[in-house]
């Protein structure tokens, strides 16, 4: 009779990899880098680094929409003080954006961004000296609201839509 001898069966890493006999300590995790080279990550360096990440994810996506020069060119075209009240903002917050020392909130990045998207295509047909008129005025293609009433409730497509059909020669 021929005696068996037991099968080892391999150990499982923290990630569940089969094959790794490394362990968890209380200290932190062991981590396989793409070379196979193991490291230790303290737990307090992965708080660290997801804060670290979600603070890059933020500067990244305002970089992306560039809020100061958003808010510097609305700023120019209907002055702080007509922003601020367009966005429901403090009066001194478009000048921080504007000086790049504070990122907008998401709604009023939202509004800021559908401003700055009509305020463009509005440049393209009229004069800038125009601008803040149109926006404050009732507008038939908007039932009688005001351009900055839409855009503050329902975004900027339907302003657009508007700008279009007054561009195009139609009667509301």
């Amino acid at each position: 009779m021929q005696r068996k001898t037991p099968t080892k069966l391999p150990s499982r890493s923290v990630s569940g990899n089969v094959g790794s006999n490394r362990k968890r300590s209380s200290a932190g995790t062991n981590i396989k880098s793409s070379d196979g080279a193991g490291f230790l990550v303290k737990a307090s360096d992965r708080a660290g680094v997801r804060q670290n990440k979600s603070a890059t994810r933020r500067k990244s996506s305002s970089k992306v929409y560039e809020p100061d020069r958003r808010a510097s060119f609305v700023i120019g075209v209907l002055g702080n003080q007509r922003v601020s009240n367009l966005l429901a903002v403090s009066k001194s917050q478009p000048g921080r954006w504007k000086s790049g020392s504070e990122v907008p909130s998401p709604v009023a990045a939202r509004r800021l961004v559908d401003v700055d998207y009509v305020l463009a295509r509005f440049l393209l047909l009229w004069d800038k000296s125009l601008a803040a008129e149109w926006l404050s005025a009732p507008n038939g293609f908007l039932d009688g609201a005001t351009p900055f009433e839409v855009i503050m409730t329902k975004g900027s497509q339907e302003v657009i839509e508007a700008l279009e059909a007054e561009a195009s020669g139609a009667f509301a």
